[in-house]
């Protein structure tokens, strides 16, 4: 799960912003997935409110979506 994350963190800034976020999504199977449904998922998850997705705000997310069996929109 790691080496994923950092997989779509192309920049190394141990976050991931919103086109890099919207390509994990694409990757995942989620080819049509709009900005607004991408700026929606961030919102959902961003404790923090920088509009990025940490480490811990990935886990938790990944955890989320395990557990209730959803996909990511």
């Amino acid at each position: 799960m790691v080496s994923g994350f950092k997989a779509f963190d192309t920049d190394n800034s141990g976050k991931m912003d919103k086109k890099e976020f919207k390509q994990l999504l694409i990757s995942l199977g989620l080819r049509d997935i709009t900005d607004d449904q991408v700026a929606d998922v961030i919102a959902q998850v961003d404790t923090n409110s920088d509009g990025e997705i940490s480490w811990d705000e990935f886990v938790d997310m990944y955890g989320m979506w395990h557990k209730s069996g959803k996909s990511a929109a």
